[in-house]
């Protein structure tokens, strides 16, 4: 799967009181495992769109800047003294970022940055 996620698929009895499908599985394991990866493959391909940023609300070359920085681990204010701005610019920057990323926190915010290639390594 693309970005390092993972993927399962569970395939569950009717009967809840079954417990044992090792039967089941030998007879039809082969085909349950190609329909679990055409799934899998599926939905990867039906949520890339919804993972991509609509085309108006790119990073800027400053949110992308900060987030680099808090990626390596540079706090709020190393990152102020790094790009000479204020550390009330640099949270303003990356609390832009968070939301055009829909994410909930810092950590989740440079994530899904790298996850879109906005922190590539070069």
């Amino acid at each position: 799967m693309v970005f390092g996620k993972i993927g399962a698929v569970s395939f569950n009895p009717v009967d809840t009181s079954r417990t044992d499908l090792s039967e089941e599985f030998d007879k039809h394991g082969a085909m349950l495992g190609i329909y679990a990866r055409a799934f899998i493959r599926s939905y990867t391909r039906a949520m890339a769109d919804m993972e991509a940023l609509p085309p108006g609300s790119r990073l800027s070359k400053r949110e992308v800047e900060c987030l680099r920085w808090a990626a390596i681990g540079k706090t709020d204010m190393e990152i102020s003294m790094i790009i000479s701005r204020s550390r009330a610019t640099v949270r303003f920057h990356i609390h832009n970022a968070s939301t055009k990323l829909n994410a909930v926190n810092r950590s989740q915010t440079v994530f899904k940055a790298a996850q879109l290639g906005y922190l590539s390594v070069s």
